[in-house]
């Protein structure tokens, strides 16, 4: 929150918009390029199996982070 008060300040809300988009964009030329060399790699079955075992530890590994905040904020745990 410190960066965009000081040193983004000078931008305006329609130059964060846009950069955003393009961010978001690319976002998705990227899925698209990294699902097309999946599949080629391993097959259409294959490229599901591994973006849900992508998901699946994304998911983990969000949850762990969250246990992680919650037990820093309540002063328990390691």
């Amino acid at each position: 929150m410190e960066s965009t008060e000081g040193s983004l300040a000078h931008l305006d809300s329609s130059t964060a918009l846009g950069a955003a988009r393009v961010l978001e964009r690319a976002g998705g030329i990227a899925g698209f390029l990294f699902i097309g060399a999946l599949t080629d790699y391993a097959g259409y079955s294959g490229a599901i199996g591994i973006v849900g075992l992508i998901v699946l530890a994304e998911a983990l590994g969000f949850v762990v982070s969250l246990e992680h905040g919650r037990s820093a904020n309540t002063g328990r745990g390691p």
